[in-house]
């Protein structure tokens, strides 16, 4: 009967391109016989499927482990065959991506800017003349003047501050600009790209509005600033 374990270890070491004669002599030296081995390499010569690479067993002889392409040590008998040698994988090079190339800054001119300051005109415009009458409806005259109630007065500054602390904050905010400037994607930034400080912010508020007839500058620099902006280094840009 042929033994298995030998035509296993014949069939793999062929395919690693060992001779003949080298796996005969290490199967003699492993202590098989001369006619297993010759029964072993007939039962391989005749039959075209390869087998498997055989696995370690622990009966009483054990065939020898496959030859390494240095040269092979010949194993005894009932002796555990020798750990194959560990395979060192070459570590993969990692790259590191190209940076990306900063977005090209879109300015915006001055019918962009003054559409924004249209769309808070209205929604402020609608806020202010609604209290304004309901102010002066609940109010009563006042001593220095009958047809102005002091509602009304006060319900004026009231108005105005609120709307110096809503375009400060709004622009200084995570929106950079007014509800005008968001609707129309625009925001208000520094010269490093930044969101304004509230000092800042302030700053540019009372510079525009102080002289309101040159933001019409805007129309006519490189960067579309007005004074206010020339003057804080701030810039409108499209988001």
């Amino acid at each position: 009967m042929v033994d298995e374990r030998i035509t296993q270890y014949i069939a793999t070491t062929r395919k690693n391109g060992y001779q003949d004669a080298a796996i005969i002599t290490r199967l003699k030296e492993s202590g098989f016989s001369e006619q297993a081995i010759q029964e072993a390499f007939a039962s391989v010569d005749t039959t075209e499927s390869t087998t498997p690479e055989p696995q370690p067993i622990t009966p009483e002889q054990t065939p020898p482990t496959t030859p390494q392409p240095h040269e092979a040590q010949p194993v005894a008998p009932g002796q555990t065959p020798p750990a194959q040698p560990e395979v060192t994988q070459t570590p993969v090079e990692r790259r590191i991506p190209e940076p990306t190339p900063p977005k090209e800054k879109r300015y915006a001119g001055f019918w962009m800017r003054a559409g924004a300051e249209v769309i808070d005109s209205i929604i402020f415009g609608t806020l202010f003349m609604t209290i304004m009458f309901i102010a002066i409806a609940l109010s009563t005259p006042t001593a220095l003047d009958p047809t102005l109630p002091i509602g009304a007065i006060i319900a004026y500054f009231v108005l105005a501050l609120v709307f110096i602390v809503y375009e400060v904050v709004l622009t200084a905010g995570a929106w950079q600009g007014t509800i005008g400037k968001h609707v129309l994607g625009l925001k208000v930034e520094d010269e490093n790209g930044q969101p304004l400080s509230i000092g800042k912010s302030t700053i540019r508020y009372f510079a525009k509005y102080v002289f309101p007839v040159l933001w019409i500058v805007v129309a006519f620099t490189a960067k579309k600033q007005g004074l206010h902006d020339l003057l804080l280094n701030t810039y409108v840009v499209r988001k």
